[in-house]
């Protein structure tokens, strides 16, 4: 079943799960992302931040809830730069998007030019709890509206493994809405030159 060539035919127009499988696909950031920081240096960051920023004459106030696990990351942000990449190129060549991607460890540590080895599983499930556990809490003001909600960048998750090796299958991630929706409207998207991963200062 998670083998390429054995996967079935159809997958790429189903549209309920987007198999994240493209090689060297441009690369995508997030642009709200970059207003503010969303993501911590460290994961071992457990303080809950409230940032206040104004765009289009809209007041607004972020506040950033860790989870047990830690605030999610610039490394962090690596696989969402991931996701968002795949769905977008995918989506250029004829695919229909979805929230559900799944994708191999070998694809996304090539993507961010990071080494495979027995810890490379083990960073990735660490990021995907830190990715669904980080709660947004944004609160916009204008003239006299107030709006206020949450979001986390995925909303599940789960790895797929072997059972006598215990080496992952597969990794697969729901996507929040907002993220989904950014990532559908291409102006909210920054493509980034190819060797942005080769730099050590890389912030993922």
């Amino acid at each position: 079943l998670i083998k390429k060539n054995n996967l079935d035919e159809n997958r790429y127009i189903q549209g309920d799960l987007f198999y994240a499988d493209l090689v060297d696909p441009t690369i995508r950031g997030e642009r709200h992302t970059m207003e503010f920081p969303y993501y911590s240096l460290n994961s071992s960051d457990m303080e809950k931040r409230t940032y206040i920023f104004s765009r289009e004459g809209k007041e607004i106030t972020m506040t950033v809830t860790p989870s047990e696990e830690g605030r999610s990351t610039q490394s962090d942000k690596g696989i969402i730069y991931f996701i968002a990449s795949q769905i977008r190129d995918g989506m250029e060549q004829g695919r229909k998007p979805s929230r559900t991607v799944r994708f191999m460890a070998a694809d996304l540590l090539r993507f961010l030019n990071k080494a495979t080895g027995g810890s490379a599983s083990d960073w990735i499930e660490g990021a995907l709890r830190r990715l669904k556990g980080t709660i947004y809490t944004p609160d916009l003001r204008w003239a006299d509206i107030e709006a206020t909600g949450q979001f986390s960048m995925i909303t599940e998750w789960k790895v797929v493994r072997y059972t006598k090796s215990g080496r992952a299958a597969y990794f697969q991630v729901e996507i929040g809405d907002r993220l989904f929706q950014a990532i559908m409207r291409e102006k909210s998207l920054l493509l980034m030159h190819r060797d942005y991963v080769k730099l050590k200062s890389a912030t993922f």
